[in-house]
């Protein structure tokens, strides 16, 4: 479904009834990166896919824009079908939005479930941001994957998935859209200055971070800053998985959620 947001014409899907949880997508991800999900989720929740401005098959930006422009157009969203409070879910670069409109606009938030996500770009983050820029530059979807997918995921599962793994890499998606890379470029650039360490303490909704052991996108040392500062919060580790863990263990992801809005409400 598309709506007016702000001028923007944003794409979004909805399954389910009951809790409202808005899912926000990792820089590579879209509302159909969830499709496995959904299903699943939506029998205990209403799972609401948002595809922001330069994700997905939302309209793109002209020009660059800043992580914290999304914040109004999340209000807007949640504005336009009149929720007034919702949970968030966010994984990597959708973790930090999360956090960011927790603190923002903390009386919309319930809860934050995050996956993977990191407060801050640090000289590390940064350098391993700068991978993925040398990679969208090729402006060829295969070559960039073929950089990019490494990085996602744990060794063990890389190894165990490779045939899987090299046919989808090779694959070229049909239709993709003109602006994907320029995209994915700006979506590098927004974060830069991000950097939230020293208000975590204001977060005061319920939050589930999960890190995983073979990260190397974003280690464990990140979620663990997060913990550490938002008081009302807990750390979970899926074992034997890489940034991409929700894909490499769906079911547990899809049981971690359920737990963690269910035990939110």
């Amino acid at each position: 479904m598309d709506i007016n947001i702000l001028g923007k014409r944003i794409n979004y899907e909805i399954y389910g009834e009951g809790e409202p949880v808005i899912f926000l997508n990792g820089m590579l991800m879209s509302a159909r990166s969830y499709s496995y999900f959904a299903p699943k989720l939506a029998k205990h929740m209403k799972v609401i896919l948002l595809d922001l401005p330069d994700q997905g098959n939302s309209e793109p930006f002209t020009e660059q824009h800043n992580i914290n422009d999304y914040m109004d157009y999340i209000k807007a969203f949640m504005d336009e079908l009149k929720i007034e409070s919702a949970s968030l879910l966010g994984v990597s670069y959708g973790g930090a939005v999360a956090m960011l409109f927790a603190l923002k606009y903390p009386h919309m938030v319930k809860s934050l479930a995050l996956y993977n996500t990191f407060p801050l770009i640090d000289p590390y983050i940064r350098s391993m941001s700068m991978v993925w820029k040398s990679a969208f530059e090729l402006g060829d979807e295969v070559e960039m994957k073929r950089v990019a997918y490494p990085l996602f995921y744990s060794r063990t599962f890389y190894e165990e998935n490779f045939k899987r793994l090299k046919h989808i890499i090779e694959k070229k998606t049909k239709n993709l859209p003109g602006h994907y890379f320029e995209s994915l470029l700006r979506l590098i650039y927004s974060s830069e200055g991000y950097d939230i360490v020293d208000r975590l303490k204001e977060i005061k909704c319920p939050s589930l971070v999960i890190s995983s052991d073979e990260d190397v996108v974003a280690p464990r040392y990140y979620q663990e800053l997060i913990v550490n500062e938002i008081e009302n919060s807990v750390l979970v580790t899926f074992e034997g998985t890489g940034h991409a863990a929700i894909f490499e263990k769906p079911d547990l992801f899809v049981a971690s959620l359920i737990g963690h809005i269910l035990t939110s409400l």
